[in-house]
């Protein structure tokens, strides 16, 4: 199942692995978590390796100016 950022799920108590990609502007992660039934369960993310100003670089071509 693939879902964009904010992201709700509704899943069935167990274990699952979450893959987290965000087209190349870092490096590609992954996370387990168990669902517990009753237990709400926030993942928040930071993406290793992310910054805002080789992200804009990445999509625009050039560093942005002070």
């Amino acid at each position: 199942m693939k879902c964009q950022t904010p992201c709700s799920l509704e899943l069935a108590e167990g274990g699952y692995e979450l893959a987290f990609e965000n087209r190349g502007l870092s490096r590609p992660d992954s996370q387990t978590i168990t669902v517990v039934s009753g237990r709400p369960l926030k993942v928040h993310k930071t993406m290793p390796g992310f910054t805002p100003d080789r992200a804009l670089s990445n999509i625009f071509g050039a560093s942005p100016q002070p």
